[in-house]
């Protein structure tokens, strides 16, 4: 599916993911939509839910609604997807959102670079992966050593939380995430990581973060452990 250079205005929702296979999203404009872009996490009604691979979403603007983009479903896999150079605001929850629903979608290869997120509740989220891994996808390429990158995005001016990162092992598995070269800068909030404790490789390297505090948290039961740390600047 090859979707460019459209306007999608005022919608509850302005596409909707259930199922996708080779999908790209460009040089197209969303204005005040619910959502702008949305998988649905569970097949309640319509069409069955499942993989979603090789899913671009390029040069486009957001604008308005709850959020630009929100993929998220229940242990169905994510495979190839590449949010990339994204200019997104205005947003009443959070500008972009990858993860959760029920446990949480299976991170294979997701991609976050490039994006300008500012003015919205909260800018860059990434929420519950039930584990690493593609969950029966067939001809797999080998697992990157990061399933999830965030990398040189700005997150600039926003009133709630720059940066979110919650559960990536909800289930047995192992799930890592490389956060790097972002510019975080101007936001109301502060940047928390919670409950992320089985991933054996979680990087946050080279970023600059000016006016928000980086909180590590969680409880006795989901805690985080094994970030490494190195290179950012704090201001």
């Amino acid at each position: 599916l090859l979707a460019e250079n459209c306007r999608y205005v005022q919608n509850t929702v302005g596409v909707e993911l259930r199922k996708s296979s080779m999908s790209l999203f460009s040089d197209s404009s969303f204005e005040q939509n619910g959502k702008g872009v949305y998988s649905v996490y569970e097949s309640y009604t319509g069409d069955v839910h499942g993989p979603i691979a090789d899913l671009s979403i390029r040069d486009c603007v957001f604008t308005g609604g709850s959020y630009g983009i929100d993929l998220n479903a229940n242990q169905v896999a994510f495979k190839g997807i590449a949010i990339s150079n994204n200019v997104i605001s205005g947003m009443s929850t959070a500008g972009l959102k990858v993860g959760g629903g029920g446990y949480g979608p299976y991170a294979h290869s997701v991609s976050i670079s490039g994006n300008r997120v500012s003015a919205s509740q909260g800018g860059i989220f990434i929420d519950q992966f039930y584990s690493a891994g593609g969950n029966g996808l067939p001809n797999l390429p080998p697992l990157p050593a990061y399933p999830i990158e965030v990398v040189g995005n700005f997150i600039i001016g926003n009133s709630g939380r720059p940066l979110y990162v919650a559960a990536l092992d909800a289930g047995a598995g192992v799930t890592n995430i490389r956060i790097a070269n972002n510019i975080v800068s101007g936001n109301s909030g502060d940047i928390l990581f919670t409950s992320v404790q089985n991933s054996t490789n979680k990087q946050f390297v080279g970023n600059v973060v000016i006016g928000s505090a980086l909180i590590i948290g969680g409880d006795s039961s989901y805690f985080p452990r094994s970030w490494t740390i190195t290179g950012n600047s704090f201001v």
